[in-house]
């Protein structure tokens, strides 16, 4: 028995998963082989399959990512990544992301709806899920979205009688106060340490220093794509029929979710019609 630092053990770990998988000749998967496969460049993959790093292209490319594929997606429609927890505060972003290709008519390109979702708990421990890696190919799941008609002329509503949250400025000029006072120490102190030649970190790390509660990382999941622009109603109206299912399947009695003004608007209308 020997004491060895951290930095020394990772190495140590590292080299009995090399040990363990080249005397099974490949069969015992560690997880250094298989972590290591994600490369994403298969010349690379292969290289490192050579040296006995590796899992192959075959068990790796077409069977593990497959296996991982199929885990995530359970034959769900909405799938929610494995380290999101239930009853824990719940953001979820929406965004269009803009491929923008060339194309002869200008028409054509590729509009889609990103989505993210966030929590500040940390992930709790969870049975280990055992899966099948006797497959090769993974069909990508289909998102049928319904056409969205209305017959009234909706107007948008920033008010919801129903909650008690105020929206009037005057409710935050407390909060908004404290940041323009801790804004003011900032530049004083930037100019007097420019002008006495000492080291001062930046905006993000003098707030992180001032500020008495240090908020944990966040944990962040990323759901699949919706395949469609989000300037369609029959998209945001999808957006908000998945942001309510992923509120009921966490069990949370609300959710937060973080559109930019363009689709906060049209989910307004939909949300005020209906």
């Amino acid at each position: 028995m020997v004491e060895i630092r951290p930095s020394e053990k990772t190495k140590v770990v590292s080299i009995a998963q090399d040990m363990i998988y080249a005397e099974s000749s490949g069969k015992k998967q560690t997880h250094k082989s298989l972590a290591l496969g994600m490369t994403g460049s298969i010349r690379l993959l292969r290289i490192l399959h050579g040296l006995g790093h590796t899992a192959s292209t075959d068990t790796h490319v077409y069977r593990h990512d497959t296996a991982l594929a199929l885990a995530s997606t359970n034959g769900q429609e909405i799938v929610i990544p494995r380290n999101m927890n239930p009853e824990s505060f719940t953001t979820n972003v929406w965004d269009n992301n803009d491929f923008s290709e060339e194309t002869v008519s200008g028409k054509g390109t590729t509009h889609v709806a990103n989505r993210i979702i966030i929590q500040n708990e940390d992930v709790r421990l969870r049975e280990k899920t055992t899966v099948s890696k006797k497959h090769r190919t993974v069909k990508a799941p289909e998102i049928n979205i319904a056409p969205y008609t209305s017959k009234e002329r909706g107007t948008i509503s920033l008010q919801d009688q129903s909650s008690d949250i105020p929206l009037e400025e005057q409710s935050y000029r407390h909060e908004q106060n404290m940041a323009r006072n801790a804004d003011f120490v900032y530049m004083l102190s930037r100019k007097c340490a420019s002008e006495s030649g000492d080291c001062l970190p930046g905006w993000t790390g003098f707030n992180t220093q001032v500020h008495k509660e240090i908020r944990r990382t966040s944990n962040i999941g990323y759901l699949p794509v919706i395949d469609a622009p989000v300037t369609d109603m029959a998209t945001v109206n999808e957006i908000l029929r998945h942001s309510v299912s992923i509120c009921q399947r966490l069990q949370l009695p609300e959710i937060v979710l973080v559109f930019d003004e363009a689709i906060y608007s049209k989910a307004q209308m939909i949300r005020w019609k209906d």
